[in-house]
């Protein structure tokens, strides 16, 4: 089975960005960066992945078709939460399918 037949849904990514205002200050946001066809299934709490360097854990898994503009930082909605990639693969380097893995947090 390939991964573009279980790429079922459309997900919506967002990065964050900042904007200065005209007395100086910054305001931050988060701004559509891509959207792409995929699957996102939660982890079991054995399968959680635990990255030692910014001490984030991996709870759910993304697989995505081609290789879209997805960077570690941005986020994507999943029902009515936001989970926020920690990792991007480009599985094959034949740019038909990336892994994502999404942190869920607390906010």
């Amino acid at each position: 089975m390939s991964v573009a037949s279980l790429a079922n849904r459309t997900y919506g990514f967002e990065r964050q960005t900042t904007t200065k205002d005209a007395v100086g200050g910054q305001t931050k946001a988060w701004a559509s960066s891509a959207t792409v066809k995929g699957r996102v299934q939660p982890l079991s709490g054995t399968d959680q992945i635990i990255h030692a360097r910014n001490e984030s854990r991996v709870t759910h898994k993304g697989y995505f078709t081609g290789t879209p503009d997805i960077l570690a930082g941005d986020r994507v909605q999943v029902g009515s939460q936001f989970l926020h990639v920690a990792a991007v693969r480009n599985v094959d380097y034949a740019d038909s399918f990336v892994t994502v893995e999404l942190e869920e947090r607390d906010q």
